[in-house]
């Protein structure tokens, strides 16, 4: 009989508009095969996310086209059974596979893909000379020593974390077999910067007392292939033991690279190669050890007029489509945040909030009291006794504030 052997359907949300939940595929191959009645495929499905500046466009509406995506992927993935999902993003010059194509109710360790982000975060240095602009990164060339160095940021590993694996994946810029030696090793750093074209300013950095050989088995397949290197666990755990290493740091990995026949040429594309095809790093870790330390940037925005509220000084409601922070129409402004994926506990180094003017005013000073409500989830505003936001509980600061549920930011203002 023919049945369906495989299924890739591949989702480019781009700068697409959504309506009533509907998300249209640019790419959609499906595969036909034979096979008997008892054998049941699974489709393999991977979702591509545009992740450029324009998705962050409106269209009109008052959300984000990246929100809108966002929400639909999590709706998509909530309802699905018996199919085997990835995740790959892309940008201006292309993106990682963030999560590779498996099974959608496995259990899985936390793992981390990433690429390098930004030109400077790839090099290679030959004879104390350090080219940060090629569109290909050396590896070895003939016999001469060549070191290129890797930084990858924003790694989200808590302090202390059990690295349970850990390789990079090179593409490759063209077949080459010439027998080599690439030494892998990291900086040892907690938290790694940059690259420069000062002389020996790869080779020079610091390195970790562990290494690993790569000596065998590491032939360059054919262009845009991709090989992977040895397991590099033992030099990413003594960077994420430092003293100074914070979930959301930056770490550098180090490749000295000599061939041992002039004809090695092991060849890479770079970030300037524009295709995404740079060295990616990925790292799986043991999360019931994932109790170090992590920082991270979190922002949040009110998703629903029942999450904002204007309260007069009689204590009615007053919300409108704005909020007026002006002492004779409104004695409070309440805002509320969902989901904040705060640990309890968490050190909070910065906390503001960001408005976006209405219109512009003449008056010449205006000064707000700002607190929090007490409370570990606050509820919303859909239901609205008077004087709700005069009898809330309220903090004596905001800085502190923890809530695994939700964030209420109560303003007071008051017009001078």
């Amino acid at each position: 009989m023919k049945s369906i052997n495989k299924f890739i359907a591949i989702w480019l949300v781009t700068s697409l508009t959504l309506f009533s939940g509907i998300i249209s595929a640019d790419d959609v191959e499906i595969y036909l095969g034979t096979a008997g009645s008892e054998v049941t495929y699974n489709p393999n499905v991977l979702f591509i996310m545009d992740t450029s500046g324009s998705m962050t466009g409106k269209d009109g509406g008052d959300e984000s086209r990246m929100f809108r995506v966002q929400n639909a992927l999590k709706e998509t993935l909530n309802s699905v059974t018996n199919i085997n999902a990835g995740l790959m993003r892309f940008s201006d010059f292309g993106g990682p596979v963030l999560y590779p194509v498996r099974p959608i109710d496995d259990s899985v360790s936390p793992e981390i893909i990433t690429s390098i982000s930004q030109a400077s975060d790839d090099a290679y240095e030959i004879a104390s000379s350090v080219n940060l602009s090629s569109t290909s990164l050396k590896l070895s060339q003939s016999t001469n020593a060549v070191t290129i160095g890797l930084r990858y940021q924003d790694l989200n590993i808590p302090r202390g974390a059990i690295i349970t694996n850990a390789y990079i994946r090179f593409s490759s810029n063209g077949f080459n077999s010439g027998a080599t030696n690439l030494n892998f090793s990291g900086e040892l750093i907690g938290n790694s910067i940059t690259f420069s074209e000062t002389s020996n300013n790869i080779s020079a950095r610091t390195k970790t007392s562990n290494s690993v050989l790569w000596d065998t088995d590491n032939d360059w397949p054919v262009s845009n292939e991709t090989t992977v290197s040895p397991d590099l666990s033992s030099i990413v755990q003594e960077i994420v033991d430092q003293s100074d290493w914070c979930g959301g740091n930056s770490l550098n990995i180090i490749v000295d690279g000599q061939g041992i026949s002039t004809s090695s040429e092991r060849v890479s594309p770079a970030f300037e190669d524009g295709e995404g095809l740079g060295p990616q790093l990925v790292i799986i870790y043991d999360e019931t050890t994932a109790t170090g330390c992590v920082k991270g940037k979190l922002s949040y925005q009110v998703r629903s007029q029942k999450n904002n509220a204007e309260e007069r000084s009689d204590g009615y409601q007053s919300t409108g489509t704005e909020l007026t922070f002006r002492d004779s129409s409104n004695k409070y402004i309440a805002v509320r945040f969902r989901n904040i994926a705060l640990p309890q506990g968490a050190s909070i180094l910065n906390a503001y909030l960001e408005f976006t003017a209405y219109q512009s005013s003449n008056s010449a000073f205006a000064s707000f009291n700002i607190a929090g409500v007490d409370q570990d989830d606050p509820s919303s505003f859909k239901s609205y006794p008077r004087y709700l936001l005069r009898d809330k509980p309220k903090t004596t600061a905001i800085r502190g504030l923890v809530s695994l549920g939700g964030i209420e930011i109560i303003l007071i203002k008051v017009l001078l």
